[in-house]
């Protein structure tokens, strides 16, 4: 099994788990620090994407880059973070930018994307997300902006992380 480290050196670094973190190699391809990656089902492809608003696709076997994403149309990713995606891109309301949206996070049902944004809300949509309009709930508690948003292993709960006022926040989910 392997361990991906994304870095603000604008590369994800790959090391093995069962040598002793054994650092394996590294991916270089983004033009800006490496926000989120994503790991395929299978472990063989990893999604990322970076503060140009780019996002890459990788083949974690051989380390280099996926250069047509439409590859990975149908890939069943393991869990779901980056900010960019055809199936994501709903999550900008109309007017916002690609920095609004600072963390998503996919259910592990796969059925509900949560994501954290610039104006203190966690906000819940149907995944996939693939038109600005969609319907969506919106939930105020922190008093800055949402750092992170990550669901629990059975996505009873949702915990979400504030900028500034350092809060953790549980927002139990019932569906």
């Amino acid at each position: 099994s392997k361990l991906a480290v994304a870095s603000h050196d604008n590369r994800i670094y790959l090391y093995d788990c069962r040598s002793k973190y054994k650092k394996l190699g590294m991916l270089k391809g983004h033009s800006s620090f490496v926000r989120h990656l994503d790991w395929s089902g299978n472990s063989k492809s990893i999604q990322s994407d970076c503060g140009a608003y780019e996002i890459l696709f990788w083949d974690a076997d051989s380390r280099s880059q996926i250069k047509s994403g439409s590859t990975l149309k149908d890939e069943k990713w393991a869990t779901y973070s980056c900010c960019i995606g055809w199936s994501v891109q709903g999550i900008f309301a109309p007017g916002m930018d690609g920095s609004d949206i600072n963390n998503l996070d996919r259910s592990k049902s796969g059925t509900c994307l949560a994501a954290g944004d610039d104006f203190r809300c966690v906000e819940l949509v149907r995944f996939p997300c693939i038109n600005e309009e969609c319907k969506r709930k919106k939930y105020k508690g922190h008093s800055e902006h949402v750092t992170n948003v990550r669901w629990l292993h059975d996505d009873s709960y949702l915990i979400s992380t504030g900028g500034a006022d350092l809060s953790v926040f549980q927002w139990r989910h019932k569906t």
